[in-house]
């Protein structure tokens, strides 16, 4: 280990002794400058604040417990299995180290900004994972997600109790049975029957075309944020004057030093994506799905929003396309017509990897067919 990550990693377990002696809430920088026998210049070498020395452990932290949870969870082919797996093992993991998750689950709440906002990306890949519970009942796309955020919400809640009462064996009894689903984006009707036209266009030449959900899981969710927070931090860098940029930019590189170290998480969910998603080639040549799940935003949409709220607007709008950029395979848009007040309605082909060849020729084939080019949205 370089003297630099040497240093840096005495910092961080000097933190966590003091937080295991009298909590985060209590400690102060010049406790930890005392513990970890440094100046305040050797400590903002590494860290801009004691809250991004707290993120950073609580990142590292959560990187051993995901990487263990996703590799369970993947080993099963249905949902309701893998989460009680999943379950299980977060509960084992819960009990294995009682300070870990401490700092985990209750420590991280008297956190500041940044460590609250790392907590909450966290969280909503676990949101992704109870919303997929949505196929498990005959109700499906009429259960809102909010019961997914409140059963998650609920879970953490119980977890951090059980812990400050040290009753951390009671969770073997409880947590499973708190799981539930969540709900689907919306999809616009107009955008259904576009997407659903462009079926009917493949049947007629020739293809046998089926519905069927592409069972993403939450591999998509939990490698994108910190392998794209990570990309804006870099990217960053290399901006000459960094106060030109939007502050919600600025805000994700923030996130996205905090979340470096689970980049290999990340990667770790890239490919066992590739493996759960592969399996529906098995079956399946080509995906036809919406581009968007709205029709195109009105300009401006956007403007004035927070990370928050922007992420939620884009998430609603275009649900269907990141995905497969997150898995990194081939994808082609293809004109499906036009609303009603004239705004144009794309659908999307998607295949596996090396797939680019069929795409293209089913593309050209719709193409041919549809005639889209020629057709010209009214003034």
């Amino acid at each position: 280990m370089a003297k630099d990550e040497h240093e840096r990693d005495l910092i961080r377990q000097a933190l966590v002794s003091l937080i295991d002696e009298q909590g985060y809430s209590r400690t102060t920088l010049d406790d930890l400058l005392e513990r970890a026998e440094v100046d305040r210049a050797t400590f903002e070498s590494f860290f801009q604040s004691l809250d991004e020395c707290f993120a950073e452990v609580w990142t590292g932290f959560t990187q051993e417990i995901a990487g263990k949870v996703l590799n369970v969870y993947a080993e099963y082919d249905n949902w309701r299995d893998g989460v009680r797996a999943q379950a299980w093992t977060l509960c084992r993991l819960t009990i294995e180290d009682e300070l870990r998750a401490r700092i985990c689950m209750v420590e991280v709440n008297f956190g500041g900004e940044l460590v609250q906002a790392t907590r909450d990306i966290v969280m909503g890949g676990y949101v992704e994972l109870v919303h997929l519970g949505r196929h498990e009942g005959e109700r499906g796309e009429e259960v809102p997600k909010a019961k997914a955020e409140a059963a998650v919400g609920a879970i953490w809640e119980r977890v951090a109790r059980n812990i400050t009462g040290g009753r951390l064996d009671s969770l073997v009894e409880d947590i499973p049975g708190l799981l539930y689903s969540g709900a689907p984006a919306k999809l616009d009707p107009e955008v259904r029957v576009a997407v659903e036209r462009t079926a009917t266009v493949l049947e007629g030449l020739g293809h046998e075309v089926e519905a069927a959900d592409v069972p993403y899981g939450i591999w998509p969710g939990a490698s994108l944020m910190p392998r794209s927070m990570a990309g804006i931090r870099e990217w960053t860098g290399r901006v000459p004057d960094r106060s030109l940029l939007d502050p919600r930019v600025r805000e994700s590189a923030r996130h996205g030093r905090v979340m470096q170290p689970l980049l290999p998480v990340a990667r770790l969910a890239e490919r066992i994506g590739h493996r759960v998603v592969g399996r529906f080639f098995r079956r399946f040549d080509v995906v036809l799905a919406p581009t968007t799940a709205q029709p195109p935003l009105k300009i401006g949409a956007c403007k004035g929003l927070s990370n928050w709220q922007t992420d939620k607007t884009i998430v609603a709008a275009c649900p269907y396309a990141w995905p497969w950029n997150v898995l990194g395979w081939p994808g082609v848009n293809v004109p499906s017509g036009f609303t009603e007040s004239g705004l144009p309605i794309g659908a999307q082909l998607l295949g596996p990897a090396n797939s680019e060849p069929r795409l293209l020729s089913v593309a050209s084939q719709i193409e041919t067919e549809s005639e889209w080019h020629q057709h010209r949205p009214a003034p």
